[in-house]
């Protein structure tokens, strides 16, 4: 049978493991940059850095590239492998990997969102970002000793010939009373922008976060538009549910234009001034992620929280309106080294910070974390549904995880001649400091192929319809090995689900057949 490949595949684009010698040939993979109108020679991208990026999606500034949306070719899938194996590595490559934050939820949230108000389409033809929505759904892995990671590799060989590997980093498990003080520091928008529905939203934020606060946290607010008022300065919470706290939220109203910067400056100036090592920071920036007044380069934005994270300054940023700027958001809470949700009703704000999700999204159990994955000769990466990967080091940020998660680092593999892949040894390595002293940590395991393939596979068939749950909605190919039609593919998307969830009765899975069979 002929494929028809659209550029995703094609050359999704020629393969992460291939240079052709240009400057940017290093970092194979950055699904935040999607907007690469770089020209193209012969149909072959020569900026080799968003070679394999399935949120890569706008690059048509050359309308002959076979690489964009509006070009296809037939290809077999021996012929799209050998295309993919051109030069293939002959020797060990390390890849260096980055899930994102693993708090970042924000896309998976805002899709189910719209599809329960009955739009299917509103994320066609953005990235899919298929990390978020591994972060938002439960994989339960065992966990490691306090002070440690572990790593959980699962391997499958597809019906398309190519290896889904599954690589789970897991955080210790920690009691929401074993944690340490916190000083809350919210950046709340009251501008125009927020009146009505998104400031409900932003009171629904903090009403859910005061019963999570206790004697010996500390909370600051500031409440911004075009001008600033610190509404809470350090003030000391009496215990859950403090009624000062409470107050002040009741009271928010909204007006003016919106100087984020400003607003998000300010609330540093606050968590530096009462910065103690004794106690974990966290700025909360609460908006619909506009900036229309003052600076507003994002740049200049993410670095106001970025040059704090040395100081143990950590950040989450939370969308509260359905027009918020995704970009921006992720922009600032990537530099502050922290995650970003979307609350779109009180029953969302309850969910994020439930006692059981409190610490997985505010709390910090490793600092700058990295995983490595050493494939043997004639190995490659083929697809990677994290946000980062490269073979320079350098060119891939290290993000924060917390206590009670994990990240993971979803891909396909493919084998490009291997004489005994069985025999093959896959090293995972995983880096990062401990969040108090600052000293290096790392954990190494060494695995052949043969094994990972004997081994257990729940986690990873779940992650691999997650994937194609966020591909689908955002109007990608599933199943690139066949030529079938949206509507064919969302029925075989159900069967698969339907089938899993009768073996397993996950309620995650039970709720993406419900949010799928609503779309038509």
């Amino acid at each position: 049978m002929k494929l028809k490949l659209l550029f995703i595949l094609i050359l999704s684009a020629f393969f992460i493991g291939c240079t052709d010698g240009s400057d940017d040939s290093n970092n194979y993979y950055s699904s935040n940059n999607y907007n690469n109108s770089n020209y193209n020679d012969g149909g072959v991208n020569n900026n080799t850095q968003n070679l394999n990026n399935s949120n890569n999606q706008n690059n048509t500034n050359n309308t002959s590239n076979t690489t964009t949306t509006n070009n296809t070719t037939e290809l077999t899938p021996e012929e799209l492998l050998e295309l993919l194996c051109q030069d293939a590595p002959e020797e060990e490559v390390t890849y260096f990997m980055s899930a994102d934050d693993s708090g970042s939820q924000a896309h998976a949230m805002l899709a189910k969102h719209n599809i329960q108000k009955g739009s299917c389409y509103y994320l066609m033809g953005n990235p899919p970002r298929e990390y978020e929505f591994l972060n938002y759904y439960s994989f339960n892995y065992e966990r490691p000793a306090a002070g440690s990671l572990g790593i959980t590799p699962q391997m499958m060989l597809d019906n398309d010939g190519m290896y889904k590997l599954l690589v789970g980093v897991v955080s210790e498990s920690r009691e929401i009373e074993d944690r340490r003080s916190l000083h809350f520091v919210f950046s709340i928008d009251t501008s125009g922008s927020m009146s009505g529905e998104p400031l409900e939203n932003v009171k629904h934020v903090l009403r859910a976060l005061a019963p999570r606060m206790r004697v010996g946290d500390i909370v600051s607010l500031v409440e911004w538009s075009n001008t600033q008022e610190v509404l809470l300065e350090a003030h000391e919470v009496s215990g859950p549910n403090d009624l000062d706290f409470l107050n002040v939220v009741n009271n928010l109203a909204s007006s003016g234009s919106t100087d984020l910067h400003a607003g998000l400056v300010t609330a540093y100036d606050l968590a530096n001034q009462y910065y103690s090592a004794e106690r974990l920071t966290r700025v909360f920036l609460v908006s619909d992620g506009g900036a229309n007044t003052g600076i507003t380069d994002e740049e200049i934005i993410g670095n106001a929280a970025s040059m704090q994270e040395g100081e143990g300054i950590f950040m989450i940023g939370i969308g509260t309106s359905d027009y918020y700027n995704h970009q921006l958001m992720d922009r600032v809470t990537d530099l502050g080294r922290g995650a970003y949700v979307y609350v779109n009703d009180e029953t969302a704000a309850y969910e994020v910070f439930s006692e059981e999700r409190f610490l997985s999204n505010v709390d910090v159990a490793a600092l700058g974390v990295r995983l490595e994955v050493t494939l043997p000769p004639a190995f490659i990466v083929a697809q990677f549904h994290g946000e980062e990967i490269s073979t320079n080091p350098d060119e891939v940020r290290p993000q924060h995880l917390a206590p009670n998660d994990a990240m993971l680092y979803h891909s396909s593999l493919a084998d490009c001649g291997s004489e005994d892949p069985a025999s093959e040894t896959v090293t995972f390595r995983v880096t990062w400091m401990d969040p108090l002293t600052r000293n290096p940590m790392e954990e190494t395991i060494s695995i052949t192929i043969g094994e990972l393939l004997e081994g257990p596979v729940d986690k990873l068939l779940k992650s691999n319809l997650i994937v194609n749950y966020a591909r689908w909605i955002a109007g990608l190919e599933v199943y690139e090995s066949e030529e079938l039609d949206r509507a064919t593919q969302k029925s075989r998307l159900l069967e698969e689900l339907q089938t899993l969830y009768s073996e397993t009765q996950d309620e995650d899975l039970s709720e993406i057949i419900s949010l799928l069979g609503t779309c038509n």
